[in-house]
Order: structure tokens, then sequence, then C-alpha cells
């Protein structure tokens, strides 16, 4: 079961404004008269701050999250490569991510349909406007139709779907529908005695459940480049499928630094992607000045510096949704890094350990950019891949509560293990909200 979600009074519609301006506004009009308050591109413009910021703030203060897609792509802001619309969708999934029903509610017309040919004609009007190069026009096309494809893909998880519809009123009351049976449901699900407690697990206690073959090949590889004297870093990938449980798995990591007295630094690029993003990010990390642009020289000083107090654990949450991801970070960040860092006049008592974190399985890799544990000679200048992360089984739990629960008994760890999962495994989330669920953690 879904930890409990707030009852509707505030949603926040994203759609590419200008070819969707009809739908949008019909939907505006029908939601207030729930009454739902309604967010929409227009109601928050503030020209003293970042686009991006006001938008991410704004949708995770709604309640839920509407997605109308069409058939353009929309505006894409400076230094990032995804639209608006498209990191939207990305900051609503990731916000509801622990929900195993969140609050998203997809809307696409339905192939062929009145909707359809509508929006499709004035996405066309719109691109003719924007992109007078038909090349261009048929690339943003192309991005469109990604990203909807990534939307689809998503909507496919339990708890998830699409509404297809065929017109604007059948958009409008599919929309005012689904709202009333949300709260409707809660309604009904209400409990006529108080709510047992819910037990708030932190996030590094939930990280730790079945990861130990990670944990054991990073120790392994943490030691090996101690003591070779002439490797000062160590970069390494956690990798699996989407909400595979990778944001707790870096706060289990952030957890284990601090146990082992490293220096932590975590964080995403806030603007900007790739390795261009991540030296002016690791130096606003460290302190390093970057007036005049990303410089890996000065970045590796400051590093050198630090390395003299103590060993610095650097973690990225993720590493972006780019085909060329991994071999950017080797290529553009990393080797020069490594490169830059070796330069130095001494050799410092401690290591840099970069732990790098994708949302995706690792594909076939070139292992001159990144190399699996069992590779013959380890390189330290690619990335060097962890274990994947697998479903959890119940196994994996019991063995979890027995080190972090002291006070439960055998057959209580058994029950709750069997409860959140089974010898098949369960993907992460739905693990971690059943465990949240059993309330243990409250005692």
């Amino acid at each position: 079961m879904p930890r409990p979600l707030p009852e509707i009074g505030s949603l926040f519609l994203s759609a590419t404004a200008r070819d969707c301006e009809t739908p949008r506004k019909d939907i505006k009009r029908a939601v207030e008269k729930i009454p739902v308050l309604i967010t929409l591109q227009e109601d928050w413009t503030n020209p003293a701050a970042y686009v991006e910021d006001v938008c991410r703030d704004k949708l995770t203060a709604c309640d839920g999250y509407v997605g109308l897609f069409g058939h353009r792509y929309g505006w894409t802001p400076p230094g990032f490569q995804e639209s608006i619309t498209e990191l939207e969708f990305r900051w609503a999934t990731h916000h509801w991510r622990a929900c195993h029903t969140p609050p998203l509610f997809l809307f696409i017309p339905r192939t062929g349909s009145e909707a359809d040919r509508a929006l499709k004609a004035s996405a066309e009007a719109v691109l003719a406007e924007e992109f007078p190069d038909e090349a261009v026009r048929e690339a943003s096309r192309q991005k469109q139709a990604d990203f909807k494809a990534a939307v689809v893909t998503w909507a496919g998880g339990p708890g998830r779907l699409i509404n297809p519809f065929n017109d604007t009123i059948d958009l409008v009351a599919g929309l005012v529908s689904t709202i009333h049976h949300w709260n409707q449901k809660l309604i009904r699900e209400a409990p006529d005695s108080p709510p047992a407690a819910i037990g708030r697990i932190p996030d590094s206690e939930l990280g730790a459940i079945g990861r130990e073959p990670q944990m054991k090949a990073l120790k392994r590889a943490r030691r090996a480049v101690c003591k070779q004297a002439d490797s000062l870093a160590a970069a390494f990938l956690v990798h699996g499928p989407e909400n595979w449980g990778q944001l707790q798995f870096a706060q289990a990591l952030y957890a284990w630094g601090q146990d082992e007295e490293m220096s932590v630094l975590f964080g995403q690029p806030l603007y900007g992607h790739g390795s261009a993003a991540l030296i002016p990010q690791l130096g606003a990390l460290l302190r390093v000045p970057s007036l005049e642009g990303p410089d890996v020289g000065r970045l590796a000083g400051r590093v050198l510096a630090r390395l003299e107090d103590a060993p610095l654990l650097f973690i990225l949450p993720s590493v972006g949704s780019d085909p060329n991801r991994l071999t950017d970070f080797v290529t553009g960040f990393w080797r020069p890094l490594v490169d830059a860092l070796a330069t130095g006049d001494r050799t410092p008592p401690h290591r840099l350990i970069c732990v790098v974190i994708d949302h995706a399985p690792l594909a076939a890799p070139a292992e001159a950019l990144v190399q699996s544990e069992d590779t013959d000679a380890t390189d330290f200048r690619c990335l060097q891949a962890l274990p994947g992360l697998t479903a959890l089984t119940d196994e994996d739990v019991e063995a979890w509560l027995e080190q972090s629960c002291r006070n439960l008994n055998a057959p209580q760890r058994r029950a709750i293990a069997a409860d959140a999962a089974d010898a098949a495994g369960k993907p992460p989330t739905d693990v971690y909200n059943r465990l949240a669920l059993n309330g243990f953690w409250a005692d």
C-alpha cells in the first residue's frame, strides 16, 4: 500500500503553452469549479528568479501533477538539454517517487481523434514559426516523440496509467472525474479510529537493504586504490533500472562516508549538464572560485589540498539521461581531473572516491571507459562498475532487520520481511513502502 497522500486541493498543469492554449484554459475553468487550485505557467512567471527554480518549487508545493502531451516539444531553458515540459515531468516523478500510486494524471490524445488532429495542427503552426528549417522542425518532432515514449514507458509501471482522450470535453471530464475518484477514495478508506503510527525510516537505512554486494565491492576497491601510491582517485558507477533504490542508496553511501570519517560532498549541478557542469559543481562544493569558467587545474589543486587532511567522497546522485553520459563523464570530467591530480608535487596521504549514480541498467560498456569488477587490470582512469542494483528479497529484508532492529525477535523479523518482499524479489520502492506501513520504526 502507498503512503497516505493528501486530498487533491491544488494541481500543477504541465503542457506546452502556445499549441495547447485552448485545452489548458478549458482545464483551468473546469477544475477550479471543483474547487481545486490549478497552477499554469503564466501564474508564476518571475523575472527576478531562474524560471526552472520557480517552476520546480511551484510543482512540488502542489498536491498533484497533470501532464497534457501534444505534438510540440516546447521551450528548452538555457543550459538544459530537456524542454521545461520534460523537466516538469521528471521533477514530478522524482517528487512522488516513494508513492506506489503517485498523484500524476497523464493525458495524451487518442491517435487520429479530433483532439489529436487539432493539437497536431496547432503544433505545426507554432513549429513553422519557431523553426523555419524543416530539418530542425523534424528534430524537434523526434524529441517530442521520444519524450512521449518515455512517459508511456513510465506509466506502464504498477499504480500508473495514461488517460487517452478524443476531444476537449473528454479531456476535461476525464480529469474532473479522476480528481473526484481520488478524493472520494481517500474518504472511503479513512479509518474510523486514529491511524497506526507509520515509521519514517531514514533513506540511509532503506538504502542499505540488500546492497551488501555493492558495498563490499566498493570497500574492496577503495582499499586497492589506497595501496597504490600512483593512484589518487577512483570513480565508481552505481547502476540499475530507473527508480530502483538509487536515491536511497546514495543516502546510505553518504552515511557510510561519514562513518569512515571522510569529507562527504553530495550534489547535483543545478544548471547545465555533463562534464562542463561537473567541474564548477565540484568546485562549488570545495569553494573554488569559478568566475573565469571551469578550470580543472584549480579544482585539482583544491582537491589535493583537502586530501592532505582527510579522504574525500563525492556522490553524484544522477549522471543524467544523455545516451553518451558515461563517455562524457569519463573523457570530459574524470580523466582530466585524474591527470591534473597527477601533476601535484607530492602524494597526499588520502584519496578521492567518486560515486556516480545512473538510473538505468548498464549496457555492454567499452572497457576503455567502464570496467567491471572482474577486469584483470584495474585502470582507475576508467569508471569502475559496481554490481547492478537488484530487486529486494525477503532474505535481504530479514538480514537488514537483524542488523538494524535489535528490539525485534526472529518471528517478528520474519513476519515483517515476508510482508515487505518474497523470495523472488520486489521493486525496492514497494519494499520501502511496505516497511514504513508496518510501523515498527516508530516503536
